[in-house]
């Protein structure tokens, strides 16, 4: 008597699903796998001092390198694609946090396609974790070891 024995093997490959876009119209994020390098782009052109969008849907949070500091010791997560705004010293767009909204610089128009930027130290007091990648770095010698980590 011969026995046969069959094995089977199933393979599961997981699908990561994207988030669904917070501000579908206003912004496109790329993502990316190089940690801290995903990054915001403007979908629309907007004349220069005008509102981008309000910021909405925040919750209260500990300093973290997503938060925004609101206060002396506040903070807030975003809970949108604008946690996607990276650092310029020469930034696209401001976020007033008095007035809850994201406005585009006083200086230039915002052209579609252009990656939304704002210039951390304007709303933070001491940042949570260094970050990189300014390429118009105007910080002190102090404040970019500190930030940009003399990058």
């Amino acid at each position: 008597m011969s026995t046969t024995m069959t094995t089977t093997t199933t393979t599961t490959t997981a699908t990561t699903q994207e988030p669904t876009p917070s501000h579908p119209t206003l912004i496109q994020v790329n993502r990316s796998p190089i940690p801290f390098a995903s990054g915001a782009y403007s979908l629309v052109s907007a004349p220069a001092g005008s509102v981008l969008c309000k910021i909405t849907g925040t919750t209260p949070s500990k300093k973290a390198y997503t938060s925004v500091q609101i206060g002396r010791d506040s903070h807030i997560e975003l809970n949108s694609d604008l946690v996607y705004c990276n650092h310029s010293c020469d930034p696209t767009v401001n976020f007033d946090m008095h007035k809850m909204e994201v406005r585009v610089v006083d200086n230039r128009d915002l052209k579609a396609g252009e990656p939304l930027t704002f210039f951390y130290p304007s709303t933070e007091w001491e940042m949570d974790q260094p970050f990189e990648f300014c390429n118009a770095c105007l910080l002190t010698d102090n404040v970019k070891y500190e930030n940009d980590r003399g990058l």
